[in-house]
């Protein structure tokens, strides 16, 4: 005879039906709650709905089974197999961005902790299948980080050159706004600012636990490489003003292209002398003994940086 089970209704289902059934509700459910969600919504939405109803089912569901059901266990694969291929979906994604790929790399350790303190599952030794294993795993998602990563600070670093600079070569009717001055009377722009809070938050990424020194020494090199770039960009637009103002034939200057040059001076003094400094100071509080390596390479963009600023400040100082 084969094994039944008293569906709630009034008749019986085989245990065969029973499983038939089974993983369809399971994934109609998480499919309902979970799908087209962006990844931080994703990620709270299982941290809430997925561990409740986990802890529901696996205190409550097994005294209303016959053993051999093994509910439990099965409640559980069915759940972490759903769970996996969302995770993969969203890691597969188009449309995925740096910060959630981060979030996902720094979500899956929680996940598993939680497992294992609230459910006592060891996540790892229970499942083959494990999150962000395929597709060359979680390194594959850091080399995809440090790409996506590296084409949004070229383009965040050409834009806010751009914006710098466009007051320096454009002369129009209406009275220029000057530069902003700072409580010494000093000019001064909020490029350095916004570039160093750019590469401060990658910084806080790289050092965030979990992460191999492999990934960390890539992203400082990344950033270093930003700051180098930034620096080299507009040293190069203080040298088109000179080509263009200081000579045989000389165009028209912009109205207020004396007070440009002076916060351009001063910005590359503040990165000089306050911002590079204190990245230093940070990166040598946060960085593991492994990362001699790095120190190399971070000396080596740090001389190419300063031998920038003060081709920028030379040059500048001369339209002056």
């Amino acid at each position: 005879m084969s094994s039944c089970g008293w569906t709630g209704h009034g008749c019986f289902i085989s245990v065969g039906s029973f499983w038939g059934i089974f993983p369809m509700a399971m994934s109609t459910n998480c499919v309902a709650v979970l799908t087209h969600l962006q990844v931080d919504n994703f990620l709270k939405r299982v941290d809430s709905f997925y561990f409740s109803d986990l802890k529901t089912a696996l205190t409550e569901l097994e005294g209303r089974f016959p053993p051999h059901y093994e509910i439990k266990s099965k409640y559980l694969e069915q759940y972490h197999t759903r769970l996996f291929a969302m995770v993969e979906q969203l890691k597969e994604s188009h449309d995925i961005d740096p910060s959630e790929i981060m979030s996902l790399l720094r979500w899956v350790p929680k996940y598993k902790t939680r497992m294992e303190q609230e459910l006592g599952v060891d996540v790892t030794q229970r499942f083959p299948d494990q999150l962000l294993s395929r597709s060359g795993g979680e390194s594959a998602m850091r080399a995809q980080y440090i790409d996506m990563l590296r084409k949004k600070l070229e383009s965040w670093c050409n834009n806010l050159i751009a914006t710098e600079v466009e007051p320096w070569f454009v002369i129009t009717e209406d009275d220029p706004t000057p530069p902003n001055t700072n409580l010494e009377g000093l000019f001064y722009s909020d490029a350095p600012k916004i570039l160093f809070q750019m590469i401060d938050q990658q910084i806080d990424v790289a050092f965030s636990p979990g992460n191999p020194v492999s990934f960390v020494q890539a992203l400082l090199d990344e950033c270093m490489k930003t700051l180098e770039r930034f620096v080299t960009d507009y040293a190069k637009s203080v040298q088109q003003c000179r080509d263009l103002y200081v000579g045989p034939t000389p165009s028209e200057r912009p109205e207020l292209l004396v007070e440009y040059m002076m916060t351009c001076g001063n910005n590359t003094i503040q990165i000089r002398e306050y911002f590079i400094p204190q990245l230093r100071e940070k990166v040598d509080e946060l960085q593991p003994a492994e990362l001699v390596h790095y120190r190399m390479l971070e000396r080596y963009h740090h001389r190419a940086v300063m031998a920038s600023i003060l081709r920028e400040n030379g040059v500048s100082v001369h339209l002056l």
